[in-house]
């Protein structure tokens, strides 16, 4: 499936149903070019799942792990 975001509202909206969405063990995969938003749309997904912690760039870690609400 392919989402064309216009705005930074729109990406919120978007992180805030896929925050809704996830659930514990889910695994999510972003591919994009450098810029592309990756940062920016794991950053507001982990704000809706409650994540206290600053969320640095995925594409340059092997394993990160956060704390937040997650539904069972």
């Amino acid at each position: 499936m392919e989402y064309l975001i216009k705005s930074k509202n729109e990406m919120i909206e978007f992180a805030e149903n896929m925050a809704k969405q996830t659930k514990k063990g889910n695994i999510i995969l972003l591919n994009g070019d450098l810029g592309a938003g990756k940062t920016t749309f794991t950053q507001f997904v982990f704000h809706a799942l409650g994540v206290k912690e600053v969320v640095n760039s995925p594409t340059f870690a092997i394993l990160k792990s956060y704390q937040g609400k997650f539904k069972l």
